[in-house]
């Protein structure tokens, strides 16, 4: 698994993009927090197998191997603790990190993600779209995720963003969406991982986010403390394009004290 590495600061911030995507949709919230706070943090940014530098990984992995990967890397660049952030499919392999070595981190924060697996029926969609991939390729169902991803005024008004976007998840490898829609099906439930953990825990989610509607997730402030839960509004799946300077505040408030 490859990652880069961005800045020299005391503060390390380990920042796990996610589906269809790599380290490079954390550019823009990188810049707005440098803007604000210059020089403090060092950026540690992975890709996951099968995604951006990594994209040659084709191994089938599960979230739970990918989260072992990710701590190797943090021990053997003799890292003490972190503050995570993890988007999405990220959010679901620090869940696998904090329940394997919870001592590695200093702070957590869930960006449009969540510690539940997924119902049956999101489940069972999954296997179909891993059933279509395999018989049809990709390009249709990149091109129908896309439409769900971001609040329909920020789409329009940010056309540019949304296509450079969709035209690298084009180019990914057949197999690294397979395999990571395999490994989302998966996926283990953390609702006790972050009840019972003592680490500082926060979640952003945007309040048009049709992949996590906030109607599936009245347990949420049984987890968070409430003001460690922000919903931005007017915002769809990707708070790191769509609320930029709202995620970089809450970064700084919250993640980094």
């Amino acid at each position: 698994m490859n990652y880069i590495q961005i800045g020299t600061g005391s503060d390390l911030i380990l920042a796990l993009h996610g589906f269809m995507s790599d380290h490079e949709v954390f550019i823009p919230l990188i810049n707005e927090v440098e803007k604000k706070q210059p020089n403090q943090y060092t950026w540690l940014l992975p890709d996951i197998d099968g995604y951006g530098k990594s994209k040659e990984g084709l191994a089938y992995k599960s979230l739970n191997d990918l989260a072992k990967d990710i701590l190797e890397i943090i021990e053997n660049i003799r890292i003490n603790k972190i503050h995570f952030i993890g988007h999405s499919m990220g959010g679901y392999i620090g869940l696998e990190m904090i329940n394997l070595n919870p001592e590695v981190f200093q702070s957590f924060l869930l960006l449009n993600s969540h510690p539940f697996t997924d119902s049956e029926e999101r489940a069972t969609n999954r296997q179909k779209s891993v059933q279509f991939i395999e018989r049809h390729g990709t390009s249709y169902y990149i091109k129908e995720t896309f439409k769900s991803l971001f609040s329909v005024e920020f789409a329009s008004r940010h056309q540019e963003v949304v296509e450079n976007l969709k035209k690298k998840a084009e180019n990914l490898p057949k197999l690294s969406i397979i395999n990571s829609l395999n490994a989302m099906i998966g996926r283990n439930n953390h609702f006790d991982t972050l009840m019972n953990t003592k680490v500082e825990k926060m979640i952003f989610l945007g309040a048009e986010d049709t992949l996590i509607p906030l109607s599936d997730f009245g347990h949420l402030l049984e987890i968070f403390d409430e003001e460690n839960v922000y919903i931005m509004p007017n915002v769809g799946h990707m708070c790191m394009f769509e609320a930029t300077e709202n995620l970089a505040d809450f970064i700084l408030k919250k993640l980094i004290k």
